[in-house]
């Protein structure tokens, strides 16, 4: 909106922004240019937005991070989970498991 506005492009400033979720954004739009003053103060608004937008960059960025170590975690337990899941049907594959049964069903009676 302020580069539109300062090419007279538009009759509409942003009043006041609201913060959200996600990748939408809220603004209440007013009519009527915001007096930009001279070209160092355009300059110094679109330094500040542009710093605005770096910083909601590097939060977006350390999501993304944790939810990458995140994936990366429960991928390494779901590993976990499969090795142990395959230990235990080796070890009931065995000739000792199967000689046992009787001795194992034996034993939940009591």
């Amino acid at each position: 909106m302020l580069e539109l506005s300062a090419l007279d492009a538009v009759d509409y400033t942003i009043e006041r922004s609201f913060p959200s979720e996600g990748c939408e954004f809220y603004v209440t739009l007013r009519r009527g240019r915001h007096d930009q003053g001279g070209e160092q103060d355009l300059q110094t608004r679109r330094l500040e937005l542009q710093r605005q937008t770096l910083t909601e960059l590097y939060e977006q960025a350390n999501m993304l991070t944790d939810e990458v170590a995140h994936d990366e975690r429960e991928a390494a337990l779901q590993a976990q989970l499969a090795a142990a899941i395959d230990e235990l049907a080796a070890a009931r594959a065995t000739v000792s498991w199967r000689v046992t049964r009787p001795l194992r069903r034996i034993r939940r009676l009591f």
